[in-house]
């Protein structure tokens, strides 16, 4: 058991580390395995953050990867699956995040890196929901993704790697509480930076009971008055 033990604590410290650039950087990709920096980041190998993208991008290099991070309002972290190409831009890690182990996928702070990867958007104070980008000499704050949560009752995040905010995406859900769906399954990222709900969980009433406001009622033949009402009570 001790030997376990021991194994495993290593394991952990194995998947920690700052290696040379050719351990992150595609093949093909001189510019990445070149970088003008003295060291490269910390890189935890074989984990992934769930429910934290601020953006997620898709056929993209770990250095783009990087350097939208340093952009965007509120980023912390990446993740990113090198087989695929997609690179998650996370917001600050709390509670409602997972950390889950996750093979081909690694993940990087970004306070490890240099901020010289960007330029003059190193000195960037853009807002909650925007990002840094270059204009002219100087650069300007657009926004890039939506705040927060789509507010989504009796409903759950049905996407396989989780919650991501970016504009003009939808993020796939399931009911919950044995509830029916009315609409399309999709919660949107509008540009505007709001979220939209394009369904509503309705409680499932039997055939001759109606909803309203997610409780069933029934309607029966006989007329009542409320004073009626009241004596058949007593």
């Amino acid at each position: 058991m001790k030997g376990v033990t021991s194994f495993l604590l290593l394991q952990n410290l194995m998947s920690i580390c700052s290696l040379s650039l050719n351990d992150v950087c595609d093949a093909d990709n001189s510019k990445c395995q070149n970088l003008l920096i003295s060291t490269p980041g910390e890189i935890t190998y074989g984990k992934c953050y769930r429910h934290a993208a601020l953006r997620r991008l898709l056929k993209v290099s770990f250095l783009t990867c990087l350097k939208e991070c340093m952009k965007t309002s509120t980023c912390s972290n990446v993740s990113y699956r090198r087989d695929w190409k997609m690179c998650d831009i996370n917001g600050n890690i709390n509670s409602e995040v997972e950390i889950v182990q996750e093979f081909g996928c690694f993940s990087s702070n970004i306070s490890s890196w240099s901020k010289a990867l960007v330029g003059k958007c190193a000195r960037h104070n853009c807002r909650e929901g925007y990002k840094c980008a270059f204009k002219g000499d100087g650069f300007t704050c657009e926004i890039a993704y939506c705040t927060g949560r789509p507010t989504v009752a009796n409903a759950e995040l049905n996407e396989p790697f989780g919650l991501s905010r970016d504009l003009g995406h939808g993020m796939k859900y399931k009911c919950t509480n044995r509830t029916q769906m009315i609409g399309t399954p999709f919660a949107v990222c509008r540009q505007t930076g709001e979220w939209k709900s394009m369904f509503v969980c309705e409680m499932s009433c039997e055939k001759g009971w109606i909803n309203f406001f997610s409780h069933c009622y029934y309607i029966g033949p006989d007329k009542k008055t409320w004073d009626d009402s009241n004596v058949s009570k007593i």
